[in-house]
């Protein structure tokens, strides 16, 4: 289910025959946070503003994702939005 109480993005695409939430919450990156940005403990693929989230706190945060993923499963994530300009 996707969070509501704060300002939210889903953060990676589906990765064939898995599920970008299910890895990620597996990573055990849940609750994890940056700055004001932090992974949702209603749903992991979900980036939420907790507060004062920067555009760099997401995209560490991501990167941070993708890093722990690829180590702890093989898989990367593919990001769902698309960054300019970083």
């Amino acid at each position: 289910m996707q969070p509501v109480d704060h300002p939210a993005q889903a953060a990676f695409q589906k990765p064939a025959n898995d599920h970008a939430g299910r890895l990620i919450e597996f990573a055990g990156l849940k609750g994890s946070k940056i700055g004001g940005a932090m992974v949702s403990p209603r749903h992991a693929n979900y980036i939420v503003n907790v507060g004062g989230a920067t555009g760099a706190d997401i995209l560490e945060l991501m990167d941070l994702i993708q890093r722990e993923v690829q180590r702890k499963v093989g898989i990367h994530l593919d990001p769902e939005i698309r960054v300019i300009g970083r």
